[in-house]
């Protein structure tokens, strides 16, 4: 058993909140490049859509980078939203900023929110549980 097997929910967690600053930065970056201002097609990298996805690609991003730990893109049956699942010896973990934050709409009809600032207060950290059935099919890894 390695130390990463010996972690605990709460410290996978306080790893996890360390994130949360680096998270809200790409964010910004992100919600500060979406330009808004088309109406006949809206933005020219996201349409009408949403940037959500591009959000929760830059958490895989941060999560793989800074962390042993596997991301990957998770939704909600029903819902066009996308946030992060991350994988760890104790557990899957979402983490989320929450699009009602920067846009409103739906579908793949989305308006910024003018003047919005992240925080890292604004990234959502919650567990899941340790039922596979949390981690999108995709390559897994084992735990040494």
């Amino acid at each position: 058993m390695n130390w990463l097997q010996k972690l605990s929910q709460s410290e996978v967690q306080t790893i996890l909140l360390g994130l949360r600053s680096g998270i809200a930065s790409e964010s910004q970056l992100i919600y500060d490049a979406w330009d808004a201002g088309y109406d006949e097609f809206g933005d020219t990298q996201f349409g009408f859509g949403g940037i959500c996805d591009d959000i929760t690609r830059a958490i895989e991003e941060i999560v793989t980078t800074h962390t042993p730990f596997q991301a990957a893109e998770g939704g909600q049956e029903g819902s066009e939203h996308s946030f992060a699942v991350v994988k760890t010896p104790e557990g899957y973990f979402t983490i989320d900023v929450p699009y009602s934050l920067y846009e409103t709409g739906g579908g793949m009809n989305w308006r910024k929110i003018p003047g919005v600032q992240f925080s890292e207060n604004d990234v959502e950290i919650g567990y899941l549980g340790t039922e596979d059935y949390y981690w999108p099919e995709q390559e897994d890894i084992e735990w040494q």
